[in-house]
């Protein structure tokens, strides 16, 4: 997604302290390198270590960094990363997906 130009980017809130970063990089291109890049986002949103994240927060995401988005694709990608709907982003599944997707 991107950005309208000098756009405030406004980040949903999380538990405890986190180190926010913005990775651009060609899925096609190394693939490990972004999934260690993916790994270490989830880590940031998973204090508890229970391998994912809240969709709540997979949303917030959506909505701070693709504010363009139409709330039905928003849906749509948010049912994707949580298909038994259980509330979590499991982080195994959504880098499968993503990796598979480039």
């Amino acid at each position: 997604c991107k950005l309208p130009e000098n756009a405030e980017l406004e980040l949903p809130p999380i538990l405890g302290e986190a180190v926010f970063s913005v990775v651009v990089s060609n899925i096609a291109g190394n693939q490990d390198r972004v999934a260690d890049e993916l790994k270490e986002c989830f880590r940031v949103w998973d204090p508890e270590n229970l391998g994912g994240m809240r969709v709540e927060d997979l949303g917030g995401l959506l909505t701070a960094f693709c504010p363009e988005l139409d709330p039905k694709a928003k849906e749509l990608v948010l049912r994707e990363a949580d298909p038994k709907n259980l509330g979590v982003v499991d982080v195994k599944d959504f880098l499968q997906k993503v990796l598979a997707s480039g």
